[in-house]
């Protein structure tokens, strides 16, 4: 009798067996989701940075780059992290570089950044008539890279030879713009990139003029001449629309044989050469300074460029005009305007020369 009780219901006792399986699978997948959730999303903030900066070296392996976000608090799990990339293909486009990830990033954002590349960037504005010197400064100041290694590589004769220039140093080269470049770069690929802008820039300017000879090869004399000059006015004009007309001053200068004259040329040797501060005048010892780069003791182009010249610059040399003048001088430094004369009398008769440079 006890027996036909047990087995009174069959299919009653089949469907508590299967429902408790059931409740067991439903049970492990909320705990497996649950779990899944909880790796996926961000960790905890630790402190009050907003950005978490992590370096991707080139050749790391997919779970090395894992174990590294984990140690560094971007992600909760290696373990889930490797999982997710390898099943979504991630893991065969890593991108090397240096991220800025933003905290409370969740791991399929930190994933698709590295899948994009979309590694931490420096804006770094360069001024005209910026020296290598000072561009590296604010290079370094951005955390692009050092200004001791900057100035190396634009002196490193490979990488002019590469650049198919044949100068001694890139002075000259380095276009002036905002440029977004990669914290912590390699040097060498931010001169090539400061380079390949002003290629671009006086590709631009020259365009299909009759100028056009003199561009085709940027390690010629001729262009190198062109260069220096545009940075000598690149620092002498303070109004854009004059810039021609003092490149076509010292072209005339030129053309006779006068001395250029210019008082950037001095100012270049005092801060450059002789490592002195920027001077409030230029005085007239300062003119007698013994230098190949002071314009007032030897005519013609000095050795090589004393600034980066932009745009302004470049045009007015590259795509000159014609002028009678021989003299220029500062009529005021809150308009930056000048006096041009045909003659050293009308020179001489202009208004006295404002305090500055």
């Amino acid at each position: 009798m006890s027996n036909s009780n047990r087995n009174l219901h069959p299919g009653k006792q089949a469907l508590g067996r299967k429902n408790a399986k059931a409740i067991i699978v439903v049970t492990l997948a909320l705990l497996v989701c649950s779990l899944a959730l909880f790796f996926f999303s961000a960790p905890p903030r630790k402190d009050n940075r907003q950005t978490q900066l992590v370096k991707i070296r080139p050749g790391i392996s997919p779970r090395q780059v894992g174990s590294e976000l984990q140690s560094a608090g971007v992600i909760r799990s290696a373990f889930f992290f490797n999982l997710y990339i390898k099943i979504s293909g991630i893991d065969r486009e890593i991108k090397a570089g240096n991220y800025r990830f933003p905290v409370g990033a969740t791991m399929v954002k930190v994933a698709s950044m590295l899948r994009d590349g979309d590694t931490a960037k420096a804006k770094v504005v360069i001024p005209e008539g910026f020296l290598a010197r000072q561009i590296g400064q604010e290079l370094e100041k951005a955390g692009v890279c050092s200004q001791t290694s900057f100035l190396t590589a634009t002196r490193d004769k490979d990488l002019i030879h590469e650049l198919g220039l044949n100068v001694g140093n890139l002075e000259g080269f380095l276009f002036p713009d905002t440029y977004y470049f990669d914290i912590e770069s390699e040097p060498g690929d931010v001169v090539r990139k400061m380079v390949a802008n002003f290629v671009k820039t006086i590709s631009g300017i020259v365009g299909n003029t009759e100028n056009l000879g003199s561009a085709k090869n940027l390690g010629s004399k001729e262009f190198y001449d062109k260069l220096i000059l545009a940075s000598i006015v690149e620092r002498e004009y303070r109004v854009p629309s004059e810039a021609k007309l003092i490149a076509s001053v010292f072209n005339n200068r030129l053309k006779i044989g006068m001395a250029l004259q210019s008082c950037a040329t001095v100012v270049y040797v005092i801060t450059e050469k002789l490592g002195k501060p920027h001077p409030e005048l230029v005085t007239h010892k300062d003119l007698t300074i013994p230098d190949a780069y002071n314009t007032y003791l030897h005519p013609g182009l000095p050795p090589g460029p004393i600034c980066n010249p932009g745009k302004v610059a470049l045009d007015a040399v590259f795509n000159p005009i014609k002028s009678q003048y021989l003299y220029f001088r500062l009529l005021s430094n809150e308009t930056g305007q000048h006096r041009f004369s045909r003659t050293f009398d009308e020179h001489v008769q202009a208004v006295i020369p404002v305090k500055g440079y």
